[in-house]
Formats: structure tokens, sequence, C-alpha cells
């Protein structure tokens, strides 16, 4: 059973890695576990039963600044728990770092007149010696602690709300190529293509959220069983990211020899990343219309998209690229039309 009462109203442990390193130090107190790195972070951890886990080995705690959930040993030694808060459901893993619990550091002295501390409760009305101000040190004060077991989880969605109605508009010089990437469902992924200028019009589902409700049975102190629920509210998750390539024209192959009929042979087109951006999830996604090349150039992450290879339905004239590619295009499709003409 994990001490939970001293003087000082805490207890302290070490942190430490696999090679016997201290990193950290956490401090246990009533409610609350705070996670000291030696790097001077500081993270605070709230108590929370819904975390404990089903032998009672281990006493949950989370934190939002983080997202994690913890659990620590109950023991006071071994490795700890972590699981994603952003889990329905969390998957807790075990620590590299295990706990260890920290000797107790008595001072010394001991003289009359001043109290002795220890790590340990202090139960004063017992005297050693005639000295009326040194009390007697006793057990250490174990307070039980309420024993969890989850029952059982019921995820129940919010009511439904209908899908968004977008318009994509291509605000750019050059016919652009979409990817919608359905993060919740891979077989719904698709690719538009889209003219300068141009719009395209989608509906997208979304996700209203849900409530997760778990039921635990709680063995109080005293011994009586009672069932406590637990509703989390369950926010939507980001479903959808765009991924936005823009068609340039790459090389140009031209014969000059005379003997083809046509003067420019092949074209070759390139699928040129310009950047990616996730939609906002659920009732946040709102109807309307997104500037997807704007949108794309914004986050300064074309480095990320990695370009296309064209293998049907080139680019076609007055794309809204460069002069240069639209005369180029022009030409080679006079040079066909002559060739059939012939």
């Amino acid at each position: 059973m994990l001490p939970v009462a001293t003087a000082r109203g805490q207890q302290d442990f070490d942190l430490v890695e696999p090679t016997g390193q201290v990193t950290a130090t956490a401090q246990l107190g009533w409610g609350r576990l705070l996670v000291h790195g030696q790097t001077g972070q500081r993270v605070y951890f709230s108590r929370d039963a819904q975390y404990d886990s089903a032998d009672g080995r281990f006493i949950g705690y989370f934190s939002h600044a983080v997202d994690r959930a913890l659990r620590f040993p109950r023991s006071g030694t071994g490795v700890m728990q972590t699981a994603s808060l952003r889990d329905p459901q969390p998957r807790f893993r075990n620590t590299r770092r295990a706990v260890r619990s920290r000797p107790a550091v008595r001072p010394r002295g001991g003289q009359a007149g001043t109290p002795l501390l220890a790590s340990v409760p202090i139960f004063p009305g017992q005297l050693i010696g005639p000295q009326a101000n040194v009390f007697m040190l006793g057990p250490p004060l174990l307070w039980p602690r309420p024993q969890s077991i989850l029952l059982g989880t019921t995820m129940i969605p919010n009511a439904s709300i209908p899908p968004a109605k977008l318009e994509l508009l291509n605000d750019g010089r050059r016919e652009l190529q979409v990817g919608i990437q359905d993060l919740e469902n891979s077989t719904a992924s698709r690719a538009l293509r889209i003219q300068p200028g141009s719009t395209a019009k989608i509906e997208l589902a979304r996700d209203s959220g849900g409530k997760r409700i778990a039921h635990y049975r709680v063995i109080t102190p005293s011994g009586y069983a009672v069932t406590r629920e637990i509703i989390t509210e369950i926010q939507p998750a980001i479903r959808y990211e765009f991924v936005v390539h823009e068609w340039a024209m790459q090389s140009v192959s031209i014969d000059r020899t005379g003997k083809s009929p046509n003067v420019i042979e092949d074209i070759n087109f390139q699928g040129r990343g310009i950047g990616r951006f996730f939609l906002p999830p659920g009732p946040m996604l709102q109807s309307g219309v997104i500037g997807v090349y704007s949108a794309a150039v914004r986050q300064r992450n074309a480095g990320a998209v990695p370009p296309l290879v064209p293998d049907r339905n080139l680019p076609r004239r007055g794309s809204g690229g460069s002069v240069l590619e639209d005369t180029v295009l022009e030409a080679q499709r006079a040079a066909q039309r002559r060739a059939a003409g012939n």
C-alpha cells in the first residue's frame, strides 16, 4: 500500500532511467502528482479514479496541459504507465523510467527544545524524557485508499449534424489537383482537378462528438461498495486533410531534324506540391468557399507534399500558367491538327 500521509503532506520519489540516472522527481500529495524534471519543467497531474488499473496496482492521474493520463504504481516502486487523452479509450503503456522511493531524511540533532522531524507522521502527547516539546515518532500512518474497478464503458454519440457544403475555389494561376484525405474512412478519399478561377462543389460529413459513460465499482475505506458513473465529453476529431498540387510544365521535347510531323514531340507536366492543411473538426467546419491555393500556400509546408507525375488527362490550354506554357501547348495542338488533316 502506498503511504500517502507524511509530516510534510507528500511523498517524494525519483524517476530513474534504465541506465540508473535520475532525470526527474515526483511529489505525491493529496489529489495531485507533481513531476519535476532536472531541466526545470514542471507538470501537475490531478487525481482521477477512472484511470486506475483494474487490478488495483496503479492509481490514475491526468494532465490537460500535456494531454496525458498517468498511472503511478501503488507500491511506490516500478514502472509507471501513460496514455494519450486524445484517444476515446486511453491505451496505457509502460514508461521507460521507473519509480524509486526516495529515502527519508532525518535531520541531525534532536536537541532539547527542538521537535524532531521525519518523513513519517508525528503523534503528539507521548513524551520522551522530561522535555515537554519533544514528541515520540510513531509508525507510518497508512490511509486506506478507495479501490475502483471499471465495470463497463458505453459510447453515446451526440445528435447528428448535416454535412458541410463547400465550394473549393482555385484562386491560383494554374490547374490544381486537390486530394481530399478522409482520415476516418480511407476508402472515401478522392482527388479533384480544378481550373483557375473555377470552383468544385463537395459535401463532407461531420462528426458531432459524443459522450463516454464509464461505470466503476468503488470500495470505500470503510469497506462499502458503491457504483460511480463518470461522463466524459468526446470532442470531434479532425477528419479531413487537403493536399494541393498545381500542374506546371516541366520539360518540352522539340524535333530539330525536321523529320517528325510534330515540331513539339512531347510535353512533360509535373504536379508540383503547394501545401497541405486540415479542415476544422465537427461543427467547427462550416459551409462556404475555401480558396484552396492560398490556404495551402499559407501553411508553408510545400516540402511535405511529394510531386505528382500525370498518367493521363494532361492540363488543358488556358490552364492559367505562364504565357510560354500556353504558347507551347497551342503550338503542339496546331501541329497535331495539321498532321491529322494530311
